[in-house]
């Protein structure tokens, strides 16, 4: 069975990683590096992919990213300014979207438009809320996000931490709901509870990597008709 293009792109690069980079840190305590967006490069310039549209709602979403012209190899798409790495922007499937993009347009029936953020960030995939909304009839989003160049190379890649974002179907809230200096390591939907449960790690002795020595923190996204709420809990806390 032939594997998709964005799964054999992520195996190699999770074994390219692993093999490489198995003992670099992934963070360092230093001040990040990453420079203002480079103007002067005539040879990158913005682009968006495709459009990619969710069944039954009226938003489009263009992800963007960039392009790097080369004389030999016409056009190669790149995640960013912070990335060295050429590969296409995303992959939808579903109500998911894959893959390593900066930003995301979108626009409405009416052709208005609108940027989901100004930060410099690499997104690397999102996901729409369905069955929430069949429940609470509230629109969201969530991101997986790479917002800190936390191992201080100069990159926003994949040996930089992951956070977990969230915003409207529109692109409006577009807020975090990891704790500052958290992996985000893993999520599940359970749609009968109207909750996303996901867990972050913490470098608890700060040695940059993550061992048995850290520690495992637990949130659940409690959704409603109102909106949502974030909730820190503790699976492993003693039962009265």
């Amino acid at each position: 069975m032939r594997l998709p293009l964005f799964l054999v792109f992520y195996i190699f690069m999770a074994f390219l990683i692993g093999s490489c980079g198995r003992n670099s840190p992934r963070i360092v305590y230093e001040e990040d590096t990453i420079d203002e967006e480079e103007t002067s490069d005539t040879t990158r310039i913005k682009v968006a992919e495709l459009p990619v549209f969710f069944d039954s709602t009226d938003v489009l979403l263009h992800p963007v990213g960039w392009t790097v012209l080369e004389e030999s190899r016409g056009l190669k798409l790149r995640s960013g300014s912070y990335s060295g790495a050429d590969f296409v922007n995303s992959y939808s499937f579903g109500d998911e979207v894959e893959g390593d993009f900066n930003n995301v347009i979108f626009e409405k029936r009416d052709g208005r438009k609108t940027q989901l953020t100004d930060k410099k960030v690499t997104i690397t995939s999102v996901t729409f809320l369905r069955e929430f909304f069949y429940s609470t009839k509230r629109k969201y989003l969530l991101y997986k996000v790479r917002d800190k160049d936390t191992n201080n190379d100069n990159s926003l890649d994949l040996r930089d931490l992951e956070s977990l974002y969230i915003s409207t179907l529109e692109g409006t809230g577009f807020e975090k709901l990891s704790p500052e200096m958290h992996d985000f390591y893993e999520g599940k939907l359970i749609s009968s509870f109207n909750r996303y449960y996901f867990s972050t790690q913490e470098d608890i002795n700060k040695d940059g990597r993550f061992t048995k020595h850290d520690r495992l923190h637990y949130f659940y996204i409690a959704f409603d008709s109102s909106g949502y709420k974030v909730e820190r809990y503790d699976p492993l806390a003693p039962i009265k």
